[in-house]
């Protein structure tokens, strides 16, 4: 029997995983629980185990980026361990065979995945504050790999995309949408504000200072809370569980209003 292995849902609102490291060849017999794959998202590194034991066949490489549900492998239950000494080696190339044969560096292909980057790599260069489109792609496709975020270097003295705002237009343009500054005397509803202590592209004292406010020009009796998350980062904090439980509070806050 051939079982499709899938990839599973590693939390709310994960829809795109990457895949960082096979454990396994293709054609290797696997047992059941056995780690194959470590796999990527935008919040941590999961292992993926074997759901049965069998001949595992791969459907994605290193560096792809699959979305949750997807089959990246294939395992064939009636496949047997392979028995010690039987397997049959491919003699390596002689010196002789290979001496003076160019080594033409592999074309890399151009299609819908350059420069565009995985999950994991995504959360990393927004936290450096950087465009995807800055960063040369080594991964399949020109894909942007986790490792090509973390070798990327900002360049220094760049103005952010947003604007410049030593320059009085692009000043009184970003003023516009400023949501600090844009507060005014209105029957605001009800609103949760969530943040966490160690956010680098939000620091803590911007909802710290934007609720107090919201609250005091605010002219209706609705609730408005801030909820600070003391040891999380701008996804909130790590690990499935953790993630279920913030989202759970999020619906709990909204119940409770319907109540």
């Amino acid at each position: 029997m051939i079982l499709e292995m899938k990839v599973p849902s590693p939390g709310e609102s994960i829809t795109e995983v990457e895949i960082a490291q096979w454990l396994v060849a293709d054609g290797d017999y696997v047992e059941k629980d056995q780690a194959i794959a470590e796999v990527d998202s935008d919040k941590a590194t999961l292992e993926l185990p074997a759901e049965v034991s069998g001949t595992i066949t791969l459907k994605a490489e290193e560096g792809d980026a699959v979305q949750v549900g997807a089959v990246v492998c294939l395992i064939d239950t009636d496949g047997e361990a392979a028995v010690g000494g039987s397997a049959q080696a491919t003699p390596e190339p002689t010196a002789a065979a290979t001496e003076g044969a160019p080594k033409a560096p592999a074309p890399q292909e151009t299609t819908y995945a350059s420069q565009m980057p995985s999950p994991a790599a995504r959360k990393i260069i927004a936290e450096k504050g950087m465009e995807a489109s800055a960063i040369q792609g080594t991964g399949r496709g020109g894909r942007i790999t986790k490792e090509d975020a973390i070798k990327a270097v900002p360049s220094m003295g760049t103005p952010p995309e947003w604007g410049n705002p030593a320059i009085k237009e692009e000043y009184e343009y970003m003023s516009k949408y400023s949501p600090y500054d844009n507060i005014a005397p209105l029957p605001y509803p009800a609103v949760l504000v969530t943040s966490s202590l160690y956010d680098s592209q939000v620091q803590y004292f911007e909802p710290a200072k934007y609720v107090p406010k919201l609250r005091e020009f605010s002219t209706s009796n609705n609730p408005i809370l801030l909820k600070m998350n003391l040891s999380g980062g701008h996804g909130g904090k790590s690990g499935i569980i953790n993630g279920f439980e913030e989202a759970a509070e999020e619906y709990n806050f909204l119940l409770n209003l319907v109540n």
